[in-house]
């Protein structure tokens, strides 16, 4: 791993009303590294990375910790500057993330412009895969189709040429041979250009494609985190375990009995006391329902001391 871009040391997220999205979350990005977040929808993984570049929405935002890139508060940042230009944003459904009335090379253009820049759409295109990038400038996003959308989403985010990306769900509204294509294509654009990414996703085999080290969250908090290699073929939280059980498997030889991870995550609202996953454990104690567990570990970190 290269030198730290992306640091959250014990971030905190809530609303207005106190109610806490985020609880002392701990992760790094590193210069070159691509870091996976994972976990059930509704776990924190997008609202923790929104909230520390303001893009979380009216009422929700960091109370506790710090967040810096490159070694620099993001508190004390003027993050309209920083989007963009040090980090590029790609969201899960690029429909709804072009506007339907502008131009697509229109909308990259305007990405750069907001910093005072001018980029090179016709290059920009080009350098996402995306064919007759002079024709496809000219059109509307209906136009094109979705694996084509989503491309020039990225393309928008690599505007100003930024070191670290945020992908939210990337491929999730894609066809699942579109979805292989995008993750190809950005895999090869971190190897040119040196990128960095934050890959939030629900889908563990995707990660496991692409990602060198992977975080599991659960209800706000870190239940797990380390090489992908390692946390994906050998978990030890109960919760990442039963993440892992769910992929589905490829040939009917491949079946075995699998546990069932019953009931709904919690609601931030009512947060069970002690550990949060303890109400769907298989493995819970007594002390669990007392006691929340912190990451503990070197390289590979989990918040469980049962296993």
């Amino acid at each position: 791993m290269g030198p730290l871009m992306l640091e959250l040391s014990n971030v905190v997220v809530e609303t207005r009303r106190g109610v806490r999205l985020a609880d002392g979350v701990d992760l790094t990005v590193g210069a070159g590294e691509i870091v996976g977040l994972v976990g059930e929808s509704g776990s924190g993984k997008t609202v923790t990375t929104t909230a520390v570049f303001g893009l979380a929405g009216p009422g929700v935002r960091v109370t506790g910790g710090t967040a810096t890139l490159d070694g620099a508060d993001l508190a004390g940042l003027d993050l309209r500057r920083v989007r963009g230009r040090d980090v590029g944003f790609v969201f899960q459904d690029p429909s709804t993330a072009l506007h339907p009335l502008h131009r697509v090379g229109d909308q990259i253009a305007e990405a750069a412009k907001v910093h005072g820049r001018r980029v090179d759409v016709k290059a920009a295109l080009a350098d996402v895969g995306v064919p007759d990038p002079a024709r496809r400038a000219r059109q509307y996003p209906h136009e094109l189709s979705g694996g084509q959308r989503q491309r020039v989403g990225i393309a928008r985010a690599l505007a100003l040429r930024p070191r670290l990306l945020v992908l939210d769900e990337p491929v999730a509204s894609l066809d699942v041979s579109v979805q292989a294509q995008v993750v190809n294509l950005l895999r090869d654009l971190q190897d040119r250009h040196g990128l960095a990414y934050l890959f939030i996703a629900h889908d563990l085999a995707v990660v496991a494609s692409l990602a060198h080290r992977v975080g599991v969250m659960y209800l706000g908090r870190l239940v797990e985190e380390g090489p992908a290699g390692q946390v994906l073929t050998d978990p030890r939280h109960p919760y990442t375990r039963a993440l892992v059980d769910a992929i589905p498997v490829e040939t009917p030889a491949d079946r075995r009995d699998r546990p069932v991870l019953g009931g709904e995550p919690p609601s931030p609202v009512d947060r069970p006391p002690g550990c949060a996953f303890h109400p769907r454990c298989p493995i819970a104690r007594p002390s669990c329902a007392v006691t929340s567990p912190l990451l503990a570990g070197g390289d590979r970190r989990v918040a469980c001391p049962h296993v």
